[in-house]
């Protein structure tokens, strides 16, 4: 999903990453900072840039699994505890009938 002139600008990965960049002074300072660092890697300013993109999609992809992952696990979690009950309720009640069924 490149434009037109090779650039990735446009598509939505492409456009978090800017809207991240964009949005405060931290971010966007990391952003230049790690495109020095690609120009002093020996990268040309064009491909620093694009590189350093990428390191930050990179890290925003990674975060959010880490956080989807969390969600996932904390769901499992609450779904046990609250499913817990149920089972013992039931073993009882079978327990209870088979009781009654020999009594007769």
């Amino acid at each position: 999903m490149n434009s037109k002139d090779g650039s990735s600008a446009g598509t939505p990965r492409f456009d978090s990453v800017m809207a991240a960049a964009e949005g405060r002074r931290d971010d966007w300072q990391r952003l230049q900072s790690l495109t020095q660092a690609m120009i002093a890697k020996g990268y040309d300013a064009v491909s620093a840039q694009k590189a350093a993109y990428g390191l930050i999609t990179g890290s925003l992809q990674v975060q959010s699994a880490t956080m989807s992952f969390n969600d996932a696990f904390m769901l499992i979690g609450i779904t046990v505890v609250l499913v817990s009950p149920a089972v013992f309720i039931l073993r009882s009640s079978k327990k209870r009938s088979a009781g009654v069924e020999m009594a007769h």
